[in-house]
Formats: C-alpha cells, sequence, structure tokens
C-alpha cells in the first residue's frame, strides 16, 4: 500500500510540473501568436482592398478607407468547409459591390497541401476580383476555373465568394 501511495505522489508531481511547463509556455507565447494572428488579418485585408490605407472596424465588417478618410469599400472574412476541413475566405468589395480582392487560407486552413491547398494561389483567387452577382465554377455554368482534382474545395471557395459578397453588399445599402 505504501509504494503505490509513493508511485501516487511522484506521479502527482511529474504532472504538476509538466502542467506548470505547459502553463509557462502558454503565457509567453500568447501574446506573439496573438500578434501573428491580427498581422495575417490585416495583411488580408489589405489584400481584398489594396486601395485602402487604413481600416476601421464596424461589427463583422471592415470600411476600407483612403488617405482622406472617405469609405472606398467594405470587406470581411467568413469560414466555409471544404474537402479537408476549414477554410477561411476574406472578400473585399467596392462600394459598386464589385469584389475587390479575395484572400483564401485562415490560421485553421485544412486543405490537403497539393489540391485544396491550391486555393490560395493567385490565379484561382483572382478570376473573383471584378465579378459581381451570382458567381459559379465552369462546371456549374459560371467562369471560374475550378482547380484540378479539388471540386469539392473550389465550389466551397465560390459559395463562400457569392454569400459574403450578398452579405457585404446587403450591409452597404443597410446604411453603413
Amino acid at each position: 500500500m505504501r509504494e503505490i501511495a509513493k508511485l501516487g505522489l511522484k506521479l502527482l508531481l511529474i504532472a504538476a510540473v509538466a502542467g506548470l511547463a505547459l502553463g509557462g509556455v502558454y503565457v509567453i507565447t500568447a501574446k506573439p501568436i496573438a500578434e501573428q494572428t491580427i498581422a495575417a488579418q490585416n495583411s488580408a485585408r489589405q489584400t481584398v482592398l489594396p486601395d485602402a490605407v487604413s481600416f476601421e472596424q464596424d461589427g463583422d465588417f471592415y470600411k476600407g478607407l483612403d488617405a482622406d478618410g472617405n469609405i472606398i469599400g467594405y470587406c470581411t472574412a467568413r469560414i466555409t468547409k471544404g474537402y479537408g476541413g476549414d477554410i477561411e475566405v476574406t472578400v473585399g468589395a467596392n462600394l459598386d459591390g464589385v469584389i475587390t480582392g479575395v484572400s483564401i487560407g485562415g490560421e485553421n486552413f485544412s486543405e490537403t497541401a497539393s489540391l485544396g491547398a491550391r486555393a490560395k494561389e493567385p490565379w484561382f483567387w483572382e478570376q473573383f476580383i471584378g465579378k459581381t452577382g451570382k458567381i459559379a465554377i465552369a462546371k456549374d455554368g459560371g467562369d471560374i476555373g475550378a482547380i484540378s482534382s479539388a471540386t469539392i474545395t473550389s465550389r466551397a471557395v465560390t459559395n463562400c465568394v457569392n454569400s459574403t459578397l450578398e452579405e457585404l453588399i446587403g450591409y452597404m445599402e443597410g446604411g453603413n
């Protein structure tokens, strides 16, 4: 019985030390990780509204402002499910509801490395720039070229761009 108590105390001590070490690592890394997340989000906003010099948050949406403080467009990010998992899609639109940019990725991006991850390549997301209204991949009667062997990812991104653009236009028309 005494041996079991000794083993239990040793195990408790090991678990306590490991827990404290893990907590210490979290405290040290939490701020840099948060800063990197914010930097990535700012980069995505700048990608989708390239003419904006600053951004002002308004709920889930961001107003893109020019050097004089005038609103030139809006952007927001949404999460969609692709073949391999979550995809963060950030969409920017000018005041006429025309897409100015799309950024695909996010910190939890988990599409397959050789196929679905190609959604992050410029040749794919640049196809959305200048479009408005209902957008579809070529296989569905639209003009967006799908990623070869990654139709699920292509459709997921395209559907997300459509719904996000619809939200942005609704938000702009709502007087904001």
